[in-house]
This record gives structure tokens, C-alpha cells and sequence, in this order.
């Protein structure tokens, strides 16, 4: 009976039409959920700027998606129907094997489909467009410009035929937003069926990799059933980390016996967690695996975004481990020497590293995967192997090193591949030729003996407990919290040149701000000086040759501190790295000795001017008013005059000072001046732009001449 059902459902889904649109058209739960991630990545990206009108308008735009879950909550379509029956199945098996079968008929649908042919062929021919661009020597604006748009056209083909593509996981984030878009009696049993999955030995997602998004709630939720459903049992978390297409899939499946989807190209999407039951395990109970997307995809590759993507993925796969797995196929192991220490880097700069003092538990291992490791090869393996280890180590010890970080924690970490027996090799899983290959009993074997050596370092580590299901849940949300205030955007190799290149500027800005404060200080020593060895009382103004020189005598005495300046500066550049930015730098401090010699030369200039030419004259004008005004006085009828006749008088005297003052020393005609500037130099003249003046005669931009 259940199988003429499971038939009948199979037979059903096979034949459903419109399946390509699904994602876009019925699932618009995970639709909203995806717009909630892209709008949390622009909130962390504004939210340091300080534009709180954006940051507000992105809120809003949240609120609305989750407004938007709320009220679409559905369970009336004939897939989500099909998968929640077999969810609710009352044994784990019927329930496993009921969503196998309604998984399989998906697969089967998806693959007969001729829509999804097209977009899978439109994909090919965009990414050989796009590679063939790429390859060209061009360097032109043109030639950037057609590769631009090569890369959005290629975006776009692979957004079309990843919405095209559905399967039983994309069924399993819809029901997940059932629960968390509003906990309604209907779907409180949802994380109890999930839980259900887990223990099945089935897997779940983790980790939205189409989204970028942690459901924590859903999560959260379904590891407070795990606990009770399997309460004080104690978990060791195993995490897999490599490109894609290395066999981590396949590593995985042979070490304990599991069926995770293992071919070449992309089969993990975002992160999985594969619950297994062990046997005659004394420290725990439980091996929960972290199986990550393939890193440095191909579906990625040139996309915006993808070093974040890398990054995150990996942050969150490493830090909640025990272990880790470093799965390299053949001998490429570069995207894990940049990937690990930005995993790190995001743990250094974390409350989850503050609370926990620094300590980041997780032990590394590298597997070698598809490797020869005898006669010449050894040698060459054996150099590859130091290399990782060393870099590694290096790397680690660099984020201890970077200061500008809000939260100052230094990393202690295990030892990173330096114990010789943490890095095993392996060859292939199979023998012979495609189809008459047979399995590689030795590689199986390796496999399982690799297993149990992973098993005794981790657990005989000083002070290593395996934790429960509540522990584990309390720390993914802190987790998630480090991976929602870390910056992914950069490669390891950019933060460490950044945080040089910071630490460099820093320096020169503190050379610079004492190069200025040296020269105000020989400033105001020599406007003393002046002030007390010029006379002022003959009224003789300071002529153009003794002020120059006075100028002059600024400079000569700031030429010592300009050489040291430069000298200080040089000085940052010993180290071989920095080398890269010395031009630049030296050109820096040219610059500032001519600006800071300009500036303090000509603040000099106009205090010299002010003080001893136009002070001087204002004296000589006030000496010759009081001159009058005594006369005056001596002319005996001061006493007759009533108060009216004296301000008159005053007045007159004033008048006349001010008259011949202004014939002696003629107001400069600023509009004039500023016009003649302004319409004479070549620069402004070549954009067209012309000053005008208002009937009140005050300067105006005018239109672009034609």
C-alpha cells in the first residue's frame, strides 16, 4: 500500500509541468528571504558611514520582507503537500525514504526539462565568452567595458539556471520559513521532524548558500529538540573544508559510511550538517559533520562577491569545529592559505574570541586527495607540506600582529599542520578504467585509519570536552554574530597589505603633524623676535627686500627638520615588503615640505606685512589725527565748543585722515580681480563656464558657454 503511494507520488511530481518557475513563482518565501540577505549586506556596508537616512531606508525594506513572510505562510501546493506528509511520517525510515522518492521525482523532472537545457547551454556560452575576454591583452576603456558587461551577462545567465534548478532542499528552506516567519501552532512540530531527519543519519542545510543566510531561529530551534530527543549525549564536530571537486563528499562517505551526493562539479551548495551515530566511543556519542560548498568555485568565479562568499563559508564551518579536514586535490593548496587566515582574522576581531579568551580549538589536518606519494614525487610532496604548514603558521601569527582591530585578543590556537602526522596523502578511491574500475580497498582503509587518528589528537588534548546539542546552539548564534560584523570583502593577502599600508600612513602622519608643529613653533620664535628688535617708533614701514629675507630666514632655519623629516620617513621602508610604497611616500613628504614651507613662508609674509607695513602707516595716520587734535586744543576755544560742535570737528579731522589714506592707498577692485582670474586661467576656460554679476554686483556662476 505505501509503495503503490510513494509510485503514484513519484509518477505525479515526474510529470508536473512548470517546475522551472517554481523558485521564482511559488516559493516566495525563500524570494523574500534572499532580498532580506542582500539588504543586510548593504546594512553592514553603510552602517559604519553614518548616513542614517539609508541606514533607516534599509530597515524599512527588512521589515517589509519579513511582513511580506508573514502573510504568504502557505501550504497549499501540491509539492510542499507531498513533502510535509512525508515529513510527518510516524517512523524515521518512512519518513527518509518518502522524501528520497519525492526528491528523486524532482531530479527526475528537472533533468527531462528543456528550459533548463537551454539556461545550462546559455550558461556555457556566456562563461566561454567571458574567459575568452579575459584571456586577451587589452587594456583599453572599451575592451573594460566589454568585459564588464561579459560578466554581468554571465551573472545573470547563472542567476536564470540556478532559479531553474529544484530539489528537496529548496522544499526544506520554504517549511523552514514557515516556522521561523511566524510560529503558528500548524508548524511547531517542524523542527521535531528536521530533528527526526538528522537522526536518520540524513542531511540539512546549515547554511543558505543561495541567500547567504543563517535561519537562526530554525536552527536554533531544531537543535533544542535534538537535545531533548537525545538528552546529555555529547557531539564531536567534524568540518570539511577544500575546493570544489577535491572529494570532500567522497572523504567523507568513506570515513563513515554515509551517502552524501558525491560527483565533479558543485553538489554542497552553502553548508550542510550530517548527524552520525558512533560506536564504542567513550568521549562522545555523536560525529556532527560540517560539509561545505567547494570553495573557489567555477559557478562563482569573477562574480561580485565570491571572495565574501568563500569567506563566510568557511568562518562558519571552522569555528564551531573540533576538527577540521583540509581536503587538496592534487597539489593546489593556495585558496586555503588565503582562506583559513581571513577564518581567523574574523575570530581576532570578535566578541566569541573575547569571551572565550583568544583560545580557537579547532585542530587542523590536511588531506591530499588523487596523489602519488612515492618515489620522486615524496621529495616534491614533502616541500609542499612544509610550505602549507609554514605559511599557515605565519599567516595566524599575523593576525595577532594587526592593531587596528576594535577587539585587541590575541588568537591561541592549536598546532596548524606542524606535527608531520597531521598531513596524510591519498590516491584514488577506485581502480582501473571507467566503466571497469573497482573500488581501492586501500584507500578505503587509509581512510578509516585516518578517522581514528583525527579521533585520539582531538580528544587527547588537554582540557578538550565534547559538548551537547544546547552548547552547540548557543554557540552557532555567536557564530553568526562574528560573521555579521566581519569584513569578508578582502583576500588575506589585501587585509595584510591594508593593515601595512595603514600602519605606514599612520607613521608618516605622525612624522607630518611634528614637521608642522616644528615649523609653528620657529614661527612664533621669530614673530618675537620681530616684534621686539623693529622699531615701530619711526613709523618707517618694512620694505619688500626686508621682508624676503625675513621670510627667507624661516626657511634656512627649517631646513635641519625637513631633512630629518625625510630621513624618518626613509626610514620606514628597510623592510623588503614595504619597499612597494616608497615612491609614493617620498612623493608624499615633497609635497608637504613645499606645502608647510609655503603656508608658515606666507602666514610669515602677512604678518611681517600687517605689522610693519600696513601697521606701520595705520600708526603714522593715528600719530598725525592726534596731531590735529591737539592743535586744537592749543588754539584756546575748546572749552566754548558745545558737545555737537566737537563731534562735528572730530568728524571733519577723521574725515580727512581717512580721505588721504585711501588716495595714498587705493582699495584693490576685487570683482575685477577675481573675474580677470577666473576668465584667464586655461583650466576653467576649457569647461565652458563663465562668471556673471547680479545688478548688486556680486559674482555668480553662470551657464555653460556655448
Amino acid at each position: 500500500m505505501e509503495m503503490d503511494i510513494l509510485r503514484e507520488m513519484y509518477l505525479r511530481v515526474s510529470q508536473m509541468n512548470g517546475l522551472e518557475e517554481y523558485r521564482t513563482k511559488i516559493l516566495l518565501l525563500q524570494k523574500s528571504y534572499a532580498k532580506e540577505g542582500a539588504f543586510l549586506e548593504q546594512l553592514n556596508e553603510v552602517k559604519s558611514i553614518g548616513e542614517n537616512n539609508e541606514r533607516n531606508d534599509i530597515q524599512r525594506k527588512i521589515i517589509e520582507e519579513h511582513e511580506f513572510r508573514f502573510s504568504r505562510r502557505s501550504k497549499t501546493d501540491p509539492l510542499i503537500m507531498y513533502f510535509l506528509e512525508g515529513l510527518r511520517k510516524n517512523k524515521i525510515d518512512e519518513m527518509v525514504l518518502h522524501l528520497q522518492v519525492l526528491d528523486d521525482a524532482i531530479a527526475n523532472n528537472i533533468k527531462k526539462s528543456k528550459i533548463v537545457a537551454q539556461l545550462a547551454e546559455e550558461v556555457r556560452d556566456k562563461t566561454t565568452k567571458f574567459s575568452q575576454r579575459l584571456q586577451l591583452s587589452v587594456t583599453d576603456s572599451e575592451y573594460a567595458k566589454q568585459v564588464e558587461l561579459s560578466r554581468k551577462e554571465l551573472t545573470v545567465a547563472k542567476e536564470n539556471r540556478n532559479n531553474a534548478v529544484l530539489s528537496l532542499r529548496h522544499l526544506w528552506r520554504e517549511i523552514s520559513l514557515f516556522y521561523s516567519s511566524g510560529n503558528s501552532g500548524e508548524f511547531e512540530d517542524l523542527p521535531q521532524r528536521a530533528a527526526f531527519y538528522l537522526i536518520g543519519g540524513e542531511t540539512l542545510e546549515l547554511y543558505d548558500g543561495d541567500a547567504n543566510m543563517l535561519n537562526v531561529e530554525w536552527i536554533a530551534a531544531i537543535f533544542k529538540n535534538l537535545e531533548s530527543l537525545l538528552p546529555q549525549k555529547r557531539i564531536f564536530v567534524l568540518c570539511v573544508l577544500g575546493e570544489q571537486s577535491s572529494g570532500k563528499s567522497t572523504l567523507l562517505n568513506t570515513m563513515f559510511g554515509i551517502r552524501l551526493p558525491a560527483s565533479v562539479g558543485q553538489c554542497t551548495r552553502g553548508l550542510t550538517i550530517t548527524l552520525v551515530k558512533t560506536i564504542e566511543r567513550q568521549e562522545y556519542d555523536y560525529v556532527l559533520i560540517f560539509d561545505s560548498e567547494g570553495l573557489r568555485s567555477p559557478e562563482h568565479k569573477g562574480l561580485c562577491g565570491s571572495i565574501k562568499r568563500d569567506n563566510k563559508i568557511a568562518t562558519l564551518s571552522v569555528l564551531p569545529s573540533d576538527a577540521t579536514i583540509l581536503v587538496i586535490k592534487g597539489e593546489n593548496d593556495n585558496a586555503l592559505k588565503d582562506i583559513l587566515p581571513i577564518v581567523a582574522l574574523a575570530y581576532k576581531g570578535s566578541k566569541l574570541a573575547e569571551e572565550r579568551e583568544g583560545i580557537l580549538s579547532c585542530k587542523f589536518f590536511a588531506a591530499y586527495n588523487q596523489v602519488k606519494a612515492d618515489g620522486e614525487n615524496q621529495k616534491k610532496l614533502e616541500n609542499i607540506f612544509s610550505q602549507l604548514s609554514t605559511t599557515l603558521v605565519e599567516s595566524f601569527t599575523k593576525t595577532n600582529s594587526l592593531r587596528d582591530l576594535d577587539v585587541h585578543t590575541s588568537i591561541k590556537f592549536p598546532q596548524l599542520l606542524t606535527n608531520e602526522h597531521d598531513i596524510w596523502v591519498f590516491g584514488c578511491n577506485s581502480k582501473g578504467d571507467s566503466p571497469l574500475d573497482v573500488p581501492n580497498t586501500d584507500f578505503s582503509q587509509k581512510m578509516v585509519e585516518f578517522r581514528e587518528y583525527i579521533h585520539k589528537q582531538v580528544v587527547s588534548q588537554s582540557g578538550w570536552n565534547a559538548r551537547e546539542f544546547g552548547n552547540l546552539e548557543q554557540y552557532l548564534s555567536l557564530v553568526w554574530d562574528c560573521l555579521n560584523n566581519s569584513d569578508f570583502d578582502l583576500s588575506f593577502e589585501t587585509v595584510i597589505e591594508r593593515h601595512a599600508y595603514t600602519e605606514l600612513e599612520n607613521k608618516y602622519q605622525n612624522f607630518r603633524k611634528k614637521y608642522y608643529e616644528e615649523y609653528e613653533e620657529q614661527f612664533n620664535l621669530l614673530k618675537d623676535k620681530y616684534k621686539e628688535d623693529y622699531s615701530l617708533q619711526e613709523g618707517r614701514p618694512m620694505n619688500f627686500t626686508e621682508i624676503h629675507a625675513n621670510v627667507e630666514e624661516l626657511e634656512v632655519k627649517m631646513k635641519p627638520q625637513s631633512e630629518k623629516f625625510e630621513e624618518d620617513v626613509n626610514l620606514m621602508f628597510e623592510e623588503k615588503q614595504n619597499q612597494k610604497w616608497k615612491t609614493e611616500f617620498s612623493r608624499k613628504v615633497q609635497d608637504t615640505i613645499f606645502s608647510a614651507t609655503n603656508q608658515w613662508c606666507h602666514k610669515l609674509e602677512v604678518f611681517l606685512r600687517n605689522q610693519f607695513t600696513f601697521g606701520a602707516k595705520v600708526k603714522q595716520y593715528e600719530r598725525e589725527m592726534r596731531d590735529e587734535i591737539a592743535e586744537e586744543f592749543r588754539s584756546g576755544n575748546m572749552k566754548e565748543k558745545t558737545e555737537e560742535q566737537l563731534i562735528e570737528m572730530f568728524n571733519r579731522i577723521f574725515g580727512n585722515i581717512v580721505k588721504r589714506a585711501k588716495e595714498e592707498n587705493p582699495p584693490m577692485d576685487v570683482q575685477n580681480a577675481v573675474l580677470k582670474a577666473y576668465r584667464t586661467n586655461s583650466t576653467i576656460a576649457s569647461l565652458g563656464i563663465d562668471l556673471l554679476c547680479d545688478n548688486e554686483k556680486t559674482i555668480l556662476m553662470g551657464e555653460t558657454l556655448e
